[in-house]
């Protein structure tokens, strides 16, 4: 796994942070504090970044076939 902060600087822009991770976009920020502290926190931490799913509610409904 390769975690990156990344500076970009483009004519009329202000400065624009952002962290990859295995050259895969995970947020941006024009705060270059904010994003130096999401790069120390993923570095410690990666599973941060991992997608989670919590199934809140189910429910089969019975459907008739056709025939």
């Amino acid at each position: 796994m390769i975690i990156e902060l990344i500076e970009e600087i483009e004519f009329n822009k202000g400065p624009w942070y952002h962290i990859t991770v295995d050259g895969i976009y995970i947020i941006g920020t024009g705060n270059k504090q904010g994003a130096e502290q999401l790069y120390k926190d993923i570095l410690a931490d990666p599973s941060l970044i991992e997608k989670k799913k919590n199934v809140l509610k189910s429910e089969e409904i019975p459907v008739p076939l056709p025939y």
